[in-house]
C-alpha cells in the first residue's frame, strides 16, 4: 500500500517534470523563430 502510493506520488511529480519541460522547450523555440 505504501509502496504503490509511493510510485503514484514519483510518477505524477515525473510527469509534471516532464510536461514542464516540454511546455518550456516549446516556448523558447517559438521566441527563437519570432526572433
Amino acid at each position: 500500500m505504501l509502496f504503490s502510493y509511493i510510485g503514484a506520488h514519483i510518477s505524477i511529480t515525473f510527469c509534471t517534470i516532464m510536461v514542464i519541460n516540454i511546455l518550456c522547450h516549446l516556448s523558447f523555440l517559438t521566441f527563437s523563430s519570432i526572433l
